[in-house]
C-alpha cells in the first residue's frame, strides 16, 4: 500500500489484525511492541461485543476483502466467516498460510467447494 501511495500510517490504519485473545485493542493486556501500531483505539470498536472482539464480529463490522491466516487455529476462517465477508465482496481473497496443514485456518478445497456451492444457488 505504501508503494502505491499511502503513507505508512494510513496502510497500517487499513490492516484489522485478530489474535487468540481477539481484535488487536490499543490497552490489552500483553500487546507487544511490533503488534501495537495494529491495535484499534478502543472508541473506534465501542459496543462491537462484550469483552475481547472475535474474528466473526470483527469481519461482520470492518467488511474486509481480504483474511491473510498465520494464527494456527484451525477452522478459523469457518463457514460463518467466510460468509460474512462474502456478504459484501464478490470475489474475497483468503490465505490460510499456518503451517502445518493441520493448524491452517481453511482448507483450501473447502473453501473453493463452498463458493462453487454459493454459486450453483445464485438467482
Amino acid at each position: 500500500m505504501v508503494r502505491d501511495g499511502l503513507e505508512p500510517k494510513e496502510a497500517t490504519r487499513r490492516v484489522w489484525l485478530v489474535d487468540k485473545l481477539g481484535l488487536l485493542v490499543e490497552g490489552m493486556p500483553d500487546l507487544r511492541d511490533y503488534q501495537a501500531p495494529y491495535a484499534r483505539p478502543a472508541s473506534e470498536v465501542q459496543g462491537w461485543a462484550d469483552g475481547n472482539i472475535d474474528l466473526l464480529t470483527t469481519a461482520r463490522h470492518v467488511r474486509p476483502t481480504m483474511l491473510i491466516g498465520t494464527s494456527t487455529t484451525p477452522g478459523a476462517f469457518d463457514k460463518e466467516v467466510v460468509t460474512a465477508m462474502a456478504e459484501h465482496v464478490e470475489r474475497p481473497i483468503i490465505f490460510p498460510l499456518s503451517y502445518p496443514t493441520e493448524k491452517v485456518e481453511a482448507m483450501p478445497a473447502d473453501l473453493l467447494a463452498r463458493r462453487h456451492r454459493a454459486d450453483r444457488q445464485a438467482p
